[in-house]
Parts: structure tokens; sequence; C-alpha cells
């Protein structure tokens, strides 16, 4: 692989990326346009503050008392059969993903990427 091969094939991740963000933004419903670079570095410093608090809270001896589980009206089996069942949807859509965007194995289906069974909390 040459470098300009190299620069198009980071130049291309970086726009996934930034894809992917969006859709992550999407999914939680938060539709805020993001255009500019701060609003960009300010989501990623809170998304990298929200991965923190959860590696700490997921190795405490009770998680639920932590902070960021006060107060869930979710925090209930329905709730728990809605967050694993989102997770392996989310699996299986990724996986769908794969088969059909990087693979070319299968025809792209975009009907249903949009849907979200996950409450968003503001805080």
């Amino acid at each position: 692989m040459n470098s300009k091969d190299l620069k198009v094939l980071i130049s291309s991740v970086q726009v996934e990326r930034d894809y992917l963000i969006m859709l992550l933004l999407e999914y939680i419903n938060d539709n805020i346009l993001i255009k500019e670079k701060w609003a960009v570095k300010s989501r990623k410093k809170s998304l990298w503050k929200l991965a923190k608090d959860l590696t700490i809270t997921f190795n405490l001896v009770d998680f639920l008392i932590h902070e960021l589980f006060k107060n869930i009206k979710e925090m209930n089996e329905k709730g728990f059969q809605i967050l694993f069942s989102s997770y392996n949807e989310g699996i299986e859509w990724l996986n769908d993903l794969l088969e059909q965007d990087v693979y070319e194995n299968e025809e792209r289906i975009l009907k249903g990427h949009h849907a979200c069974n996950i409450v968003a909390y503001k805080l």
C-alpha cells in the first residue's frame, strides 16, 4: 500500500467515524446538528466522561448505588428486558450492516434503521 492509498483509507475511516457519531446521536434522539468543531469536542468529552463513569460504576459491588442509576424508572425486569433486547438487536443490525455495506453479500436494506426503544435522559 502506497502513501496515497493510505491517505485515502484514513480519510474514509474518518468520514465513517463521523457518520457513526451522528448515528449514535440520532439513536438517542439528540437531533442537534453538529457543525462546529467545538461541538464535536464537547460531545467527545461528554462521551469519554460517560465511559469513565460507567467503568467505575460497573466495578462497584453494587452498581445500582451509583448516581447514574438513581431515580431511573426503568430499573426493573421490563426495563432490563428492553435493554438486553436492544443490545441483541444492535448486534444483529451491525452484522446486517457488515454483510450489506462491507462484504456486499446482501442487498442493502434501509427500512427500520431508525427505530428506537430506549428512553433518553438529559442530565
